[in-house]
């Protein structure tokens, strides 16, 4: 079985810019822009990384990792949130977002 990747970002460069890298070393990547879209595929397929834009239209990539972490299937998924946003608070918010439900 091939290893997977979820990519979720509304720039379709971005997108295949990381396919291109994951590409490189063998894993295949499910590219998506829209983010209501991933919500499905995240509670029907496993992922082994999931790389999600921090800022788009709802869910947005934080909402995403939430519902990614209440979940059964991709709930110890590795998230790689991708933001172009400066200012400290939007890395704390990303990091508040990636733990675990106890």
């Amino acid at each position: 079985m091939q290893t997977r990747a979820l990519i979720v970002d509304d720039e379709t460069s971005t997108c295949e810019l990381i396919e291109k890298v994951l590409g490189s070393v063998g894993i295949e990547s499910l590219i998506l822009t829209n983010s209501t879209e991933a919500v499905m595929v995240l509670r029907q397929r496993r992922f082994a990384i999931v790389f999600l834009d921090f800022r788009m239209t709802l869910p947005d990539g934080a909402e995403l990792t939430r519902q990614m972490r209440k979940s059964g299937y991709n709930r110890t998924t590795p998230v790689v949130l991708i933001s172009d946003d400066p200012h400290p608070h939007a890395m704390t918010q990303g990091f508040g977002c990636q733990f675990f439900p106890l």
